[in-house]
C-alpha cells in the first residue's frame, strides 16, 4: 500500500513536470513568432506557481480524508506567502534595478524554486481542523 502511495505521487510529479515543460515550450514558441514577452513571462512564471500547487495537492488529499472544516492557517501565509510573493514580483519585473540584472534573473532556477514554493505554501496553508 506505501509503494503504491509512493508510485502515486511520483506519477504526479512527473506529469506536472512534463505538462510544464510543454507549457514553456510552448511560450517560447509563441514568443519567436509574436516577440510578446510580457505574455510569455506570465505564462512562464504562472506555471511555476501551479507546478507548486500541483505538487501540494499530496497535502490538500491528505487533510481531505480528516474530519472538520477547512480552514487556512493565517500566519503561514502572512509571514511566508505573500512575503515570497512580493520577492518574485520583483525579481520578474526588476523593481528599480534593485535585483540582478533581467537576463540573469530570467534563465535563473532560483526564481523558478521560488514560484514552485510560493504555489506549495498556499496550497499547504488550507487544513481541516
Amino acid at each position: 500500500m506505501r509503494l503504491r502511495k509512493y508510485l502515486s505521487v511520483l506519477l504526479i510529479i512527473i506529469l506536472a513536470t512534463g505538462i510544464l515543460s510543454a507549457i514553456v515550450f510552448i511560450s517560447n514558441q509563441y514568443y519567436s513568432k509574436t516577440y510578446n514577452a510580457v505574455i510569455q513571462l506570465s505564462i512562464v512564471n504562472l506555471s511555476y506557481i501551479i507546478l507548486g500547487i500541483i505538487l501540494g495537492i499530496v497535502h490538500i488529499t491528505r487533510q481531505h480524508s480528516t474530519p472538520g472544516n477547512w480552514k487556512i492557517d493565517k500566519l503561514q501565509v502572512a509571514v511566508f506567502t505573500i512575503p515570497l510573493s512580493v520577492f518574485y514580483l520583483m525579481l520578474i519585473f526588476n523593481v528599480q534595478d534593485i535585483f540582478i540584472r533581467y537576463h540573469m534573473v530570467i534563465n535563473s532556477f532560483f526564481k523558478d524554486a521560488i514560484g514552485i514554493l510560493i504555489g506549495y505554501s498556499f496550497i499547504s496553508s488550507f487544513y481541516k481542523g
